[in-house]
């Protein structure tokens, strides 16, 4: 097929929106949808190549899938080498461990189905996996797997039904994609089932072929692109995607490819030297931009500032064009060095994914090179270690209900007396190991994701407000003369959390009048987690170690609106942050007996002494 310009501009159109989008440019709100663009353009270039040589007699699947492999992989060993130690370098060995996983199943173009079962993609943890956006690639090489052959054998026989053929398939897919939407979003979102109809909706442009040039195609490419610029500003968070919604974005491709040809103003646009030179290296830019933007989060704790992470998008460019220019455009147009001709060269491949995959698996079997380790990092990372969570949960008791579809507490829950009742979420668990430490008997009502607030279901959480009306109904029951209220507050929506807690409190005054309440304010919050982030600054665990804590601001504003709640309804509060923080540092470690001891395991639990500390603290 002739050489397009304009298919090149639009991968710039595909790409930009994905990196500003991971970038954190919130007024793209729609920017992840260049992933559906990009499916577009490769299932009608795929196709259209393949069709060529169909009608030729020159098809060969293994001249189709050595292409692939010289487009995809060589680029692709690169960023992940490069990527691996930095990742061992900035995260703990756990994230390491599954950033080394996830490489092996990108290797064998299954990473999709890890990053399926892992977590969902617009989940905030999904922005410092590294490599989270090889999913795409997952899908497409899936895809061609299957689809040569399909295509081969339905040509072979009846050319005429290619057509039909691929029309059938992709209202199936298209369906099935719609059904899965709402229901299953991330089966939707990472299986090529459900995405097979984008990379057909090319493949069915491709044999339409271009239109002839009518007055026509002016208007109808231009509604093209305005339909992929509506989508990529108009996508809100309560849409699936994909879904029946991404049929705008795809569609504005169809249009673009069968519309756009030389001499309309759309296709003009598209050829202009900026947007085709971004085109050019769009798959090195898209390969680059996540793990750089995800390596330079868990290094700064958070968001890079804006200025940072406009340096670091200007690092991806540059990055990118060197890996076009001298990885991607030697192994695809087959003018490798001199040193490597024909088969050294896929020798030197092979050599390389075997070198990798080894290498991966020796951190599976070192457990991310810990040995490279100190003793003071291992240290700090056994709290990581689900081994050290189990343990901080079974010293908080059967009573932390971390079930979060239940409905009730234990019975054995509730016969702690009446002298005093603690009524939480996962936090006020914690708090119980201190409290159960200074040898009181306390009713205990703690369920995770759960605050002591009522009519307040967060998103995690779908059956809390069944669960507080079992515990308003206990606090009736047991009348109790002294009721703890506490949960990590700052991590509910306090437009919705503030109102229901002066509602709660004005029930509870009314089903247990002589009951003395204690609302407990927020802990300090550690981004991403408190050993995580002593790993980043070098920090070992000493006595007295205090550090900054960039999260101290949020925590004291909401306590000062649960102060004012507390204050207008008459009764106590107590803020954690006056034990454990100053002015704007945080105490990392508490003393345990003669050892010393993390404050906090993960973002915000605390670890039982600093929970028995706050325990002897509390004006009970």
């Amino acid at each position: 097929m002739r050489h397009r310009p304009e298919i090149d501009g639009l991968r710039a159109v595909a790409v930009a929106p994905v990196v500003l989008f991971h970038a954190g440019v919130q007024q793209i709100s729609g920017g992840f949808l260049g992933v559906d663009i990009f499916f577009v353009i490769s299932g009608f270039l795929i196709t259209s190549i393949l069709i060529s040589e169909l009608a030729s007699g020159q098809f060969s699947f293994r001249a189709f899938y050595k292409r692939r492999a010289r487009r995809i992989l060589p680029a692709l060993l690169v960023v992940i080498v490069s990527s691996l130690p930095f990742a061992w370098l900035f995260m703990s060995h756990g994230e390491f461990l599954v950033t080394a996983r996830s490489a092996i199943y990108v290797l064998l173009f299954a990473s999709n189905f890890f990053f399926f079962k892992q977590s969902g993609y617009f989940e905030r943890s999904a922005e410092s996996s590294p490599l989270l956006h090889t999913w795409s690639l997952g899908v497409e090489e899936q895809y061609y797997i299957f689809f040569p052959v399909l295509l081969w054998l339905v040509w072979r026989r009846a050319p005429r039904l290619v057509a039909p053929v691929l029309g059938l398939h992709f209202v199936a897919s298209l369906l099935l994609c719609i059904g899965a939407a709402r229901s299953y979003p991330d089966f939707a979102f990472y299986l090529p089932l459900t995405r097979a109809w984008e990379l057909l909706a090319g493949a069915l442009c491709a044999l339409l072929t271009e239109k002839p040039l009518t007055r026509f195609s002016n208007w109808l490419s231009a509604a093209g692109l305005a339909a992929i610029l509506v989508s990529l500003f108009s996508v809100r968070d309560d849409m699936p995607w994909p879904s029946a919604i991404t049929l705008l974005p795809v569609a504005g491709v169809c249009l673009i490819l069968l519309y756009a040809q030389a001499g309309t103003p759309v296709a003009r646009l598209l050829s202009s030297p900026l947007l085709r030179g971004l085109g050019l290296i769009s798959y090195s830019v898209y390969l680059w931009h996540q793990p750089v933007f995800a390596l330079a989060r868990i290094q700064s704790f958070g968001a890079p500032e804006p200025a940072v992470m406009a340096a670091l998008c200007g690092l991806v460019i540059l990055l990118s064009v060197v890996s076009w220019r001298y990885v991607e455009q030697p192994w695809r147009n087959g003018k490798l060095p001199a040193f490597a001709p024909g088969r050294l060269a896929q020798t030197i491949a092979v050599t390389s994914i075997a070198l990798l995959a080894g290498g991966l698996l020796a951190g599976f079997a070192t457990k991310g090179f810990t040995a490279l380790h100190t003793e003071s990092q291992r240290q700090l990372m056994a709290y990581e270690e689900s081994a050290y969570q189990r343990e901080i949960e079974r010293a908080a008791g059967p009573c932390l209900q971390l079930e979060r579809n239940a409905s009730s507490t234990a019975p054995s829950c509730l016969e702690g007396g009446q002298e005093l009742m603690i009524w939480g979420d996962s936090h006020a668990g914690m708090l119980s190991i201190g409290i159960r430490a200074e040898g009181k008997s306390f009713v205990q009502m703690n369920a995770g994701s759960c605050p002591p607030v009522l009519g307040l279901d967060p998103a995690k959480s779908p059956a809390c407000s069944r669960m507080n009306a079992s515990h308003l109904a206990q606090v009736g029951k047991v009348q109790p003369k002294r009721l703890i209220l506490h949960a990590s507050w700052s991590q509910y929506d306090a437009a919705l959390l503030l109102p229901k807690l002066r509602e709660t409190i004005a029930a509870i005054r009314h089903t247990a009048p002589s009951a003395q309440i204690l609302l407990v304010g927020g802990v300090p919050i550690w981004r991403p987690n408190l050993p995580r982030y002593m790993l980043g600054l070098r920090q070992e665990i000493t006595p007295n170690l205090n550090l900054p804590n960039r999260n101290l601001p949020d925590v004291r504003a909401l306590d000062a609106q649960l102060r004012a709640i507390a204050s207008e309804t008459g009764i106590a509060f107590y803020a954690p942050t006056e034990l454990l923080c100053g002015d704007n540092a945080c105490r990392a470690v508490v003393p345990d007996g003669t050892d010393w001891k993390l404050s906090t395991f993960d973002d915000a639990h605390l670890t039982p002494p600093a929970a028995r500390l706050l325990a002897q603290k509390l004006p009970m």
